[in-house]
This record gives C-alpha cells, structure tokens and sequence, in this order.
C-alpha cells in the first residue's frame, strides 16, 4: 500500500490581511464560528487516511500551536509518524525575510524529504477554505499516470487564472500564459505527485538558483518533460489572503447550499472541541439569518452575523453583517454594521460602528472601545 504524506504550509500571512495576523499565521485565522483554516487541510488528510502530516511555519505560529496540540483531534498524535511541526530551517535566514516562498521553503526540506519512508506528497496550504476529496484526488492521480496533479477550480471568482493552459484531456500544456476561455483555471495551491517528482523539482530549482512560486517549480517540471494534469474540485474554495475575502467568505456561510458544499457528514470537518454551554437567548433577544457559536449570551439584536463562541450581546445592542470573534463584549446600545472583531474586543455603551461590505471596519484584538 503506497504511503501519502502531507505536507501544509502555515507559514505565509499576506500583509494585507492587516491586524487579523498581528498575532497569529493565516492558518489559525478563525472562522465559521469555532473552526480555524487549518482545519480544512487538516480534516481533508484526516478523511483520505493519512495520518503523517508536515506542518511548516515561520513566525506568529503561538496561536497555531495552541490550536493543534499534539493533533489528536484529527488522530495524528501517534508514538510514530504522525504530526509534526516543522521550523523554517534555513529559511529563517533568507534575505527576503517573510517573503519566502513555497520553492524555497521545499528546498530547506529537501533532507527532511528524502529520509521520509513516504511514496507520495500532498501539498497544500493552511489558508486554503475547501473539503477536497483528497482520496479522489490520490486514486485520481494513479489512473492518469501523471507526474504530478494539480487541483482547480472555476468557482473563486476575480481570483489570478493559472498561469498555464489545461488542455481537453485536463493536461497541463507548456506554453505559459497562452490562455483561451477553456483553460481559465485557478490553482488551489494544492498538488499530489511521487516522492521522486518532489525531490526532482526541488532539485531542479536548487540548480537554476531561483526558487521562486510553486508555479515556477511546475514550470522547471514540464521544461524537464513531466506531465502535469489537472484535478477538479467543484465545490466551494476560497484563499484567504485579504480582509475582504476573509469577511466574504464568512458571511457566504449565511447560505446554507454552500454551506452544506463545505461541512459534509462524509467528509467532516473536524477541529478543537470547546466545552461551552448552550447559548442563552433572552426574551428580549432578536437574532435572524445568523450562526451563533456557543456560549454566547444573547440579549440584543443580531442579523446576518457571524457569532463566535462565547460572544456577550448585552441589551439594546444591535450588530448586523458582521463578524464577531470569540470572548467579545458588545454592551448596551452598541450599534454595528460591517464589522469584523477579532477576540477578546470590548466595545461600550452606546458605540456606533458603521462599516461597508467592501470596507469593513476591523477591530485588533483586545482593543475597548
């Protein structure tokens, strides 16, 4: 039986997600009310069978390791193999600092990679919001005999197309930005290929001197005569690297057709389990086309919103389009729209707070207002 080790990169927090990566990665951003991003690459892993998984970091990772623990909840806590959190290596000293990228950060891997007793790798990022089928993808992968799949998508909207062209067969041709409607595909960071292939792109990019994207690293590939193809997922997949798609992709949750693309009882998605009571609802309380996390204490009003767990709305408050992270204190007569609070916010009598859908106002966290 081939083994499949995954590799995640937690490690890359785009400057302009702002405050919300002040003191965490990307990858342990919060999200849909008591999940973090990892969870998804994580629990897609978790579903496909495998259990020994790379997590490589950099910086800001406290929280990320708070999260994952010894990775019991998605059974990879094991005497051997298992999880296991990888420092930056080498990487640490580039001289492009934060800015290194997926090529480089393989490179420092390279000895670690080669002693692995693993047949195959599954790369991904802990940004990434999708329940792949990675199970498909892998039995995928063997039927096509590809060197290396990639999975796309269509569904991320104004997002950058890959940069190559797929033909009819889902092969991806060698004729960089040669794109027709046909092949206006997007790269869910996402890949599986042999350990072999893995090594020979590290290898590749190594020699030539420049690391660069993991596109370059598929670009040394098909230059070396590989084949690459294409993998599609079709259901719903969002990079979080701005706050404006961080707070569009939590508020997409209010539907519930794709919410149901996202947590499916065949792939569950799974993450650290809280111990909160129920949510108390007053009689004065209001609470329409939300998710409401538990633990919270309900006594205001609250509209398609995103509700963390244990998030106090006190009487008379109004929150609307917004999201509002955990151990958050909303007091009497506070009014917001378009918001998105990170932990531990107090926000006092009688605040007005008002935001747009395309510029909502965020507030770091533990700040009072």
């Amino acid at each position: 039986m081939s083994i499949v080790y995954g590799l995640i990169f937690a490690d890359k927090s785009m400057s302009s997600l702002g405050e919300l990566v002040r003191h965490r990665t990307s990858a342990s951003l919060p999200y849909a009310c008591r999940y973090r991003l990892i969870d998804f690459a994580l629990s897609a892993m978790q579903n496909a069978g495998i259990r020994d998984v790379g997590v490589v970091m950099s910086e800001n990772y406290q929280s990320l390791l708070d999260h994952l623990g010894s990775g019991k909840v998605w059974d990879m806590s094991r005497k051997s193999g298992g999880m296991r959190l990888l420092p930056p290596f080498d990487a640490m000293n580039s001289p492009r600092g934060e800015n290194v990228d997926v090529m480089e950060r393989l490179i420092s891997l390279e000895t670690f990679i080669s002693e692995l007793n693993a047949d195959y790798f599954l790369l991904t990022t802990g940004n990434l919001i999708a329940n792949i089928d990675c199970d498909a993808l892998f039995k995928a992968h063997l039927d096509s005999g590809a060197s290396v799949s990639l999975v796309m998508n269509e569904r991320m909207g104004s997002r950058e197309y890959f940069p190559f062209p797929v033909d009819k067969e889902g092969y991806v041709e060698n004729n960089r930005g040669n794109l027709d409607e046909n092949s206006k595909l997007h790269f869910l960071n996402t890949a599986i290929m042999s350990k072999p292939t893995l090594l020979q792109m590290i290898k590749l990019c190594a020699i030539i001197g420049n690391s660069g994207s993991f596109n370059y690293g598929i670009q040394r590939l098909i230059d070396d005569g590989c084949s690459i193809k294409a993998f599609m997922h079709e259901g719903y997949a969002e990079s979080i690297d701005s706050i404006q798609n961080f707070y569009d992709s939590n508020m997409v949750l209010l539907n519930s057709k794709l919410r149901r693309e996202l947590f499916t009882a065949e792939r569950p998605v799974h993450t650290k389990l809280g111990l909160d009571l129920s949510t108390y609802y007053s009689e004065e309380a209001s609470c329409r086309n939300s998710l409401v996390a538990d633990g919270c204490m309900i006594e205001g009003e609250v509209v398609n919103s995103i509700i963390f767990r244990r998030v106090a709305v006190k009487k008379g408050a109004v929150i609307r389009n917004s999201i509002i992270m955990q151990d958050t204190v909303v007091s009497e007569g506070a009014d917001l729209s378009y918001v998105i609070a990170d932990k531990d916010v107090v926000i006092g009598a009688g605040v007005h707070l008002i935001g747009s859908p395309k510029l909502p106002i965020v507030l770091p966290k533990a700040c009072v207002l």
